[in-house]
């Protein structure tokens, strides 16, 4: 008995770890807000979808920004920039690089050039992860 108790245990231990790495570790918020100072800029993202107290735990300094453009079910993440801080409201400041703002990206549907700054507006939707810019 002692036994199978130990085995029960051992796989849901197994189980969970396992469970953990499979995470979907992106964040998913809003720009809020676009402010530009002493050619710095930084965005506001806000995130509804994780519990304020979380948020911290899941979001770091230095975590990729991407913005997300979408063609029908197509999603392309573009980056924008990192993740600066998080306030204790639960806002997420983003320091956007200019560089990739200017980057051209070509649509698959229409193969017309457009900049990614004509998709960095309020209301637009970003990705937060750990991969690299």
């Amino acid at each position: 008995m002692k036994r199978i108790c130990l085995i029960i245990f051992s796989l849901l231990l197994v189980f969970v770890i396992f469970a953990r790495v499979g995470e979907n570790p992106t964040v998913v918020g809003r720009i809020t807000s676009i402010e530009t100072k002493d050619q710095l800029t930084i965005a506001k993202v806000e995130v509804k979808e994780i519990p304020l107290n979380e948020i911290p735990i899941k979001v770091k300094a230095g975590m990729s920004v991407r913005i997300i453009y979408s063609i029908e079910t197509a999603q392309f993440r573009l980056p924008i920039g990192n993740v600066l801080s998080v306030e204790k409201d639960g806002t997420i400041l983003v320091s956007i690089d200019p560089k990739l703002l200017e980057k051209d990206v070509q649509n698959p549907k229409t193969q017309e050039y457009f900049k990614v700054k004509e998709l960095f507006l309020v209301g637009a939707e970003v990705s937060i992860s750990r991969e690299a810019t």
